[in-house]
């Protein structure tokens, strides 16, 4: 499979110019993301063919790949009950555009803040949204140290130490995991044994 990469100009959707265009005028990541976006907005539950192959569809498995059924049956195979078939597709498919279309705008967002202007509450902010991929539990967590990196930082470092951030941050895959259970202090911690 040969990929056309264009070098020329920004993504058409984020505007990175920090990696070159995949295709149809996106980079990588948008692509792959509009392209999910096109699919998905197809989905149709009176038309078998388009939900073919989609994992969201499939309990405990489903038939592994084409289903060629018409009618009723895939709703009972795909293992919905085919009353609530349409309005478990709707459902399913309203909220995967929304989580689509906000990485889309989040990806635009991220461009736009490394091309602006910097200052401390950018980099607060970025080092809080790391803190809760990470898992921190206490939502204050590095709250208002943005005057504090103002002070301290002149706009070329801000802009460096802000780059690395959005660099980690892109680089995060977010997983949804139950924060650590906060166990009251036992006698012997308490006394310092």
């Amino acid at each position: 499979m040969v990929v056309k990469i264009s070098k020329s100009a920004a993504c058409g959707n984020c505007g990175t110019e920090r990696y070159p265009q995949y295709r149809r005028g996106y980079c990588e990541d948008c692509y792959r993301l509009k392209r999910r976006l096109e699919k998905i907005s197809k989905w149709d539950p009176s038309d078998p063919d388009t939900l073919d192959k989609e994992k969201e569809f499939r309990k405990g498995g489903g038939p592994p790949s084409r289903l060629n059924l018409k009618g009723e049956s895939v709703r009972y195979i795909l293992g919905f009950h085919p009353k609530g078939f349409d309005q478990e597709v709707q459902q399913q498919k309203s909220q995967k555009l929304q989580e689509i279309t906000k990485k889309l705008k989040r990806l635009k967002t991220m461009e736009s803040q490394r091309a602006g202007d910097i200052d401390g509450i950018n980099i607060e902010h970025a080092f809080r949204r790391l803190a809760k991929y990470a898992g921190v539990t206490n939502d204050s967590v590095l709250y208002g140290i943005a005057s504090l990196v103002t002070a301290e930082f002149d706009e070329k470092q801000m802009r460096i130490l802000f780059g690395f951030l959005l660099d980690i941050e892109e680089s995060v895959t977010v997983r949804k995991r139950k924060p650590r259970k906060q166990y009251p202090p036992t006698p012997s911690t308490v006394a310092g044994k």
